[in-house]
């Protein structure tokens, strides 16, 4: 069995003014295996924002996401995304494979 868990969670993004703009709001879903899923909202409202958080490439302020897999599949992902990180960045995003 394999599916990605998102649970609660929030992001935020900084603006020039200072204030914080509140991207992901308590965001939560299970993608199953074998199933579909799909992220559907207008221009703005977060899906490329929880896409990158999903793949390890933004960090979230709260909550979680977690990958599970059988070993082999859960390596694989792991490598991915460690690979696709911008060198010298950190994201410090709780990433779990199982």
């Amino acid at each position: 069995m394999a599916y990605v868990r998102v649970d609660s969670a929030v992001k935020y993004f900084a603006r020039e003014a200072g204030d914080d703009m509140l991207v992901l709001g308590k965001v939560s879903f299970d993608a199953k295996e074998n199933g579909m899923t799909c992220l559907l909202g207008p221009s703005g409202c977060g899906k490329s924002t929880l896409l990158n958080v999903i793949s390890g490439l933004e960090a979230l302020d709260q909550g979680r996401v977690e990958i599970v897999s059988d070993k082999a599949t859960a390596l694989m992902c792991r490598a991915l995304v460690m690979s696709s990180r911008i060198p010298g960045s950190s994201t410090g995003s709780e990433w779990k494979a199982t």
